[in-house]
């Protein structure tokens, strides 16, 4: 009798550690990773800042023009074309029109934020019947409350020297 009360209670024992687990089985939630179309639509959109020039090579300061305005739009592969707005130089009685540039790299970041990768662009634009080459490197920062910093670095048209252009906006 007592041997068959032992096998009991070994059995008991041993079918109630089969429904103990030492650690939960749900995981600390993993932070999902925005797939690269909804990044780049994610920092959709207009951005209105301050936009400085230079010519690094010349050491010599452009100015800077307040209340521009860029607009990002996302793109099915997910760059971003980025429309950048005119630039006059009066001192040189020089204008550089607006224009789209297009397969601009985006990526998200740990922390929020979003990074524009160096990329080099090229793109033509007509003025006055004339066709213009745009061409240069583009990169910049969005964060998460969506204060941008772009910078671009382009040449246009003829020109020997490259232009770099700073566009800062303020968070929202």
């Amino acid at each position: 009798m007592k041997t068959k009360q032992f096998a009991a209670f070994l059995f008991f024992a041993a079918a109630m550690t089969a429904f103990v687990a030492c650690d939960k089985d749900d995981d600390a939630p993993v932070a999902e990773t925005p797939d690269v179309a909804s990044v780049a639509t994610v920092v959709a959109g207009e951005y209105n800042g301050t936009l400085s020039a230079k010519i690094e090579s010349m050491s010599l300061d452009c100015g800077s023009v307040d209340n521009q305005t860029i607009t990002i739009t996302a793109a099915e592969d997910g760059t971003i074309g980025v429309a950048i707005p005119a630039f006059t130089y009066a001192k040189m009685g020089t204008t550089i029109p607006a224009a789209t540039l297009n397969g601009i790299a985006v990526a998200a970041a740990e922390d929020g934020s979003y990074t524009i990768g160096e990329t080099e662009f090229s793109e033509t634009v007509t003025v006055d019947g004339a066709e213009k080459t745009y061409s240069g490197t583009m990169s910049g920062t969005i964060s998460a409350n969506k204060k941008a910093t772009i910078v671009y670095e382009l040449k246009y048209g003829k020109m020997p020297m490259a232009i770099t252009f700073t566009f800062e906006t303020s968070a929202e």
